[in-house]
């Protein structure tokens, strides 16, 4: 399998992907399955930056320079990726089982809210969440008693669904006392006993924490229509697409990460998932992934994860009602709920409730990471923020790869194009992203100047193409979308890199399949005769994001890897 370019011009065939070495003319590149190195840009596209390498040293964790940086790369680079032909049992940490029953118990629960409750939209949504938060509490609270479980007799009687009723309210009132600034004592479990009974048996089934599917979107997701999503921009990532840009950021203890568009707070929760497993711990008690081994008694691991997710981990969206669920999703993931901030990322540093404490917190230029999913296909025409950004100028072709901003504003640019440039602004020097991104923005000759400025703003490090069900099932979308890792210049670095042409490897690869398919059914690996495969006496799902994952971390560790010029 063959990787694109995603900076080639449509009409370039995919096979013409080269390798080069500094001052040599480009040759066949090796063909490489699920990967690729990027070298050469094709005539006509923006040049192709670095994938750095890592080689353990701390002076820039997680970007260190290889000993032999500057061996020629050569033949003999196919035996230094013979680990690329290998599949890694079981998949890092923190991916999980796809949650395709979970789904359908939500399905259910919600439906028999509507035809049973007579309550409004909006409350009988709010109803739902509490009961989903509490669950969650459950899950990540060790030691917190069982409530979710109803036999089949217990929900048959009204005693029963009593006694249910009694100790989901009582682990509801935990809930609240041990998150305040984000349930009030106003909030309370309205619905009936035989409701609360039927939701408890259903959830009770699942853990919500073992699968790729964030309940919280997801509930959000199934009570709002599609179309009026779609209008917005809101395509929701599922945890499994999550886990692999947050693992590709590979955020350090001490980096302060934001997600300026956070929706429900995906990205929240993959950045909890995923600090929990580097510190050892399992994010839920039945969860299956192995963590790390650790390294330190668990109540200090516990401590250091909750330090992290209140002071490192931040969110903002601009929807109010999106913002109250992040800040519940961030507060039962031991966060900070004030560190999700009401604004519009793109008129930042003005618009919107909580604009003034984020200047006070995350000032531009101030931030080590950046992840997220940003809002796409949303035109933005507003002048006044238009007037914010160099991509919402004029560009015109100057010849070859150059291109000249003329002071002149466009009438409308995607929204996507601005929140890439937002992303530059906000990270400090040296700081990284990994956002994704529509296919567009990579390969469209009316972006080309787009990719011109953010490759001299910026280092691209890995791209990973993301599979066409990857948002379909929850979002109903078939817009092709990537991974996009990117590193931003230094001030030195951008002195000494005046054309932006340097020789330097950058990680790509393809995902084709995520373990289900475009109806949510989960899908099975299968041997050559179609047997199916199992690991530890379990089937083992058909999802490539772990895989590529770890390609990409041995990626970052190989001796033949090309990092940036310093």
């Amino acid at each position: 399998m063959t990787t694109p370019s995603p900076f080639t011009p449509r009409g370039t065939p995919r096979s013409q992907r080269t390798l080069k070495q500094p001052g040599q003319a480009p040759e066949k590149a090796l063909q490489l399955p699920l990967f690729a190195v990027s070298e050469a840009p094709t005539e006509g596209s923006p040049p192709m930056p670095v994938a750095p390498a890592y080689d353990g040293a701390d002076s820039e964790p997680g970007y260190g320079s290889p000993t032999n940086a500057a061996a020629p790369l050569q033949a003999e680079v196919k035996e230094g990726m013979e680990w690329l032909n290998e599949d890694p049992f079981p998949p890092p940490p923190p991916f999980l089982l796809p949650g395709e029953h979970l789904r359908k118990s939500m399905e259910k629960c919600i439906e028999y809210i509507i035809q049973h409750e007579g309550l409004g939209r909006s409350t009988a949504f709010e109803q739902f969440l509490f009961l989903l938060c509490a669950k969650l509490f459950e899950e990540r609270n060790p030691g917190t008693p069982r409530c979710f479980w109803a036999d089949e007799k217990e929900a048959r009687a009204d005693e029963g669904c009593a006694a249910i009723r009694r100790r989901i309210a009582t682990l509801f009132d935990e809930v609240k006392e041990a998150v305040p600034s984000v349930f009030g004592s106003r909030d309370r479990l309205t619905l009936s006993d035989r409701t609360i009974a039927f939701v408890a048996g259903e959830l009770g089934r699942h853990t919500l924490s073992a699968t790729e599917l964030d309940p919280l979107g997801v509930a959000y997701q199934q009570w709002t229509s599609a179309t009026a999503r779609y209008n917005r921009g809101q395509f929701f990532t599922p945890l499994g697409a999550a886990f692999l840009a947050v693992g590709m950021l590979d955020p350090q203890e001490y980096e302060r990460v934001l997600d300026n568009s956070c929706g429900c707070g995906a990205f929240l929760a993959a950045l909890y998932a995923y600090r929990a497993s580097q510190l050892g711990l399992r994010f839920a008690e039945d969860v299956s992934a192995s963590p790390a081994p650790r390294e330190i008694p668990e109540g200090e691991a516990r401590q250091q994860l909750s330090r992290y997710m209140q002071t490192r981990v931040y969110g903002a969206d601009l929807d109010s009602f999106l913002v109250d669920i992040a800040r519940k999703q961030i507060a039962l993931a031991q966060g900070a709920p004030d560190h999700i901030y009401r604004m519009d990322s793109l008129a930042f540093p003005d618009g919107g409730a909580d604009t003034a404490r984020a200047r006070a917190d995350i000032p531009l230029e101030s931030l080590d990471c950046l992840v997220g999913n940003p809002p796409f296909g949303v035109k933005i025409t507003d002048p006044a923020v238009l007037a914010r950004y160099e991509l919402a100028r004029i560009w015109t072709k100057q010849g070859g790869r150059d291109y000249r901003r003329e002071e002149r504003l466009s009438k409308r640019v995607y929204s996507e194009t601005l929140f890439l440039e937002r992303a530059i602004n906000w990270l400090k020097p040296g700081g990284r992203l990994a956002l994704i991104v529509p296919d567009g923005v990579l390969s469209e000759m009316s972006t080309a100047y787009a990719r011109t400025w953010l490759l001299k703003q910026a280092y691209l490090l890995a791209v990973v193409s993301l599979a066409d069900e990857t948002f379909y099932v929850e979002s109903r979308t078939h817009t092709k979308t990537s991974v996009l890792l990117m590193r931003k210049k230094t001030v030195e670095e951008m002195r000494s890199d005046t054309d932006g042409e340097h020789n330097y490897s950058i990680f790509m690869a393809i995902s084709e399949r995520v373990g289900f398919n475009s109806r949510g059914k989960t899908l099975y690996k299968r041997g050559p005769n179609s047997e199916e495969v199992f690991y530890e006496g379990k089937r083992v799902v058909d999802n490539d994001l772990p895989i590529i994952l770890s390609r990409y971390r041995q990626f970052r560790k190989s001796p033949h890897v090309l990092p940036p010029p310093a």
